[in-house]
């Protein structure tokens, strides 16, 4: 629970998805979350191994300015 209150917090960040929905079950144990279409993740990417160093340089940046955000937030 802890990511997705992460993601409702940074919500209007430019480099997080953003959550159109978030919906409990009837159960309540589980949640469900409507996220905007994302072609790649990172997880694929590395895995992949399809990236030069000019792209894993962006990719950090991209977390750094997204933690950087987060630590204004907090």
């Amino acid at each position: 629970f802890r990511e997705v209150f992460f993601l409702a917090e940074l919500n209007d960040h430019p480099n997080i998805m953003k959550i159109s929905r978030i919906r409990r079950s009837k159960n309540g144990k589980d949640i469900y979350i409507v996220a905007e279409y994302i072609e790649n993740d990172l997880h694929s990417v590395i895995r992949a191994n399809i990236c030069d160093e000019i792209q894993i340089q962006y990719i950090i940046w991209q977390l750094l300015k997204a933690l950087k955000v987060r630590m204004i937030v907090s």
